[in-house]
């Protein structure tokens, strides 16, 4: 066997060997990281997959053989085995890459001037780059709305030159247009099932660098810490069901990619909402035990939500004091 050590921030391992076929088999060793809730995720998806197999209209989709699964086995609290996905490259690096030409690099000093860009539009002139400052962040999540679409724009300018870099690298691989064609039509298939298989398990963090983008133009999630709905219990709640970017469009047009997408959604869910379904996926779920606490997302969003102020009446009781003396009692006849 191999040890190559990766430049990650945990300092990853990826482990070759020779299996008894002769094969040779890649594994990603993880440290520093609980992985049993990544198993727990996979073996869901690996029976979300199973029940879009069997579903008529979904299976007619291709939403089963796009919903990608690979093995994750957790030796210790601390240590696991990740199944390394081959030619699979990270989604946010392939951005990376086609926004600067080529070199990664490259497309990293554009995300900065984006980021520049948006920080004077938000920040006003002076500013260049964010930093440790509470009271700038505070400032940012305190933007108003008109605010966060100027700066949101003013970045999507700086990017407007280089978009479209997803739809480029799988225009690359394919050797044809009709392999192209093909390549989108699982593209699609895989965003939608992807989504919705995600949505189901609560999965968030789900950022440029926790997708990867298989040869066949699949998506694949990876890194599931943020799982069951974990994420809405951050700081800043992560409200938002799952990711559907420009970026993650642009392979779908000239075409509307939202119907697209749309129409796979509704296929995935009828099939787990369906009788079969829903029986196959609440016995793959994880006992109670394992899973945080539950939810509640409309108390989420009216915490998040911002309420205008009541118009009190002079002399009216509040709520706290009409609560303390308790209901109000009918008059006596005279």
């Amino acid at each position: 066997p191999t040890v190559k050590v990766l430049s990650s921030k945990q300092l990853p391992k990826r482990l070759t060997v020779r299996a008894t076929d002769g094969l040779r088999v890649d594994y990603l060793v993880k440290g520093g990281e609980d992985l049993r809730n990544d198993a727990r995720v996979e073996a869901l998806f690996a029976a979300m997959a199973d029940v879009l197999a069997a579903d008529v209209n979904a299976s007619r989709r291709g939403l089963g053989r796009t919903l990608r699964t690979y093995a994750v086995v957790p030796l210790s609290p601390r240590v696991g085995l990740v199944e390394w996905v081959p030619r699979a490259p990270v989604l946010g690096a392939v951005l990376r890459r086609e926004f600067g030409n080529g070199r990664e690099a490259d497309g990293v000093k554009l995300l900065e001037r984006a980021t520049a860009a948006r920080n004077v539009a938000l920040f006003g002139p002076g500013t260049t780059q964010d930093g440790p400052d509470h009271a700038r962040r505070k400032k940012r999540f305190a933007a108003k709305m008109s605010s966060a679409r100027d700066a949101f724009r003013a970045a999507r300018r700086v990017l407007d030159a280089r978009s479209g870099g997803l739809r480029r690298h799988l225009a690359a691989l394919a050797p044809s247009a009709e392999a192209f064609l093909a390549a989108r039509r699982t593209y699609a298939a895989s965003l939608a099932a992807s989504a919705a298989a995600g949505y189901v398990v609560g999965l968030g963090d789900r950022h440029l660098d926790n997708f990867l983008v298989a040869a066949d133009g699949a998506l694949v999630h990876i890194d599931m810490g943020y799982s069951f709905g974990t994420g809405a219990m951050l700081a800043v709640p992560e409200l938002v069901p799952f990711r559907l970017t420009r970026e993650l469009e642009a392979p779908l047009e000239p075409g509307n990619a939202r119907e697209r997408v749309r129409g796979g959604l509704v296929a995935t869910l009828s099939a787990f909402r369906a009788p079969r379904g829903r029986a196959r996926l609440i016995s793959a779920a994880p006992p109670a035990s394992a899973r945080p606490r539950r939810l509640s997302y409309a108390r989420l969003r009216s915490r998040a939500r911002i309420r205008a102020p009541r118009a009190s009446v002079r002399g009216a009781p509040s709520r706290r004091r009409a609560r303390a003396r308790g209901p109000a009692r009918a008059p006596r006849p005279p």
